[in-house]
């Protein structure tokens, strides 16, 4: 199963996520305790450590169980956070997590609305 790189909809940009986006990442929200509370991952020690997630998850991508993007204002490209999903036969799992100051403007909903039509258009 494949998605794509890049999806618009009307205020985002979602796109694959790239080692030279580690540093952004780690300052946005990947190194917040606060963001991280109710992850599966604890917050990142460093860039270097958000370079390294990324680093694993490329294969997953590359295979086909696990996609990741990068949620971007289209405005002006500010990285809110990040969105992904897991396919696994006929389920899809899918989490989301946003740097603080994104909170409650609806950029996960939008954004996982954007994915739903994706999953369901899939084969298998």
């Amino acid at each position: 199963m494949t998605f794509p790189e890049r999806i618009e909809t009307e205020r985002l940009l979602l796109c694959w996520a790239q080692e030279a986006d580690a540093e952004e990442m780690f300052a946005r929200y990947a190194s917040d305790p606060v963001v991280a509370r109710y992850m599966l991952w604890s917050p990142h020690k460093s860039a270097e450590g958000t370079r390294e997630w990324l680093r694993s998850k490329l294969p997953e991508r590359e295979a086909g169980p696990t996609f990741n993007w990068l949620i971007r204002l289209r405005s002006d490209g500010t990285l809110l956070g990040s969105i992904g999903c897991g396919v696994n036969k006929h389920t899809v799992q899918f989490g989301y997590c946003l740097a603080q100051d994104a909170w409650g403007n609806g950029y996960a909903t939008e954004a996982s609305r954007a994915l739903v039509p994706l999953w369901s258009a899939a084969p298998g």
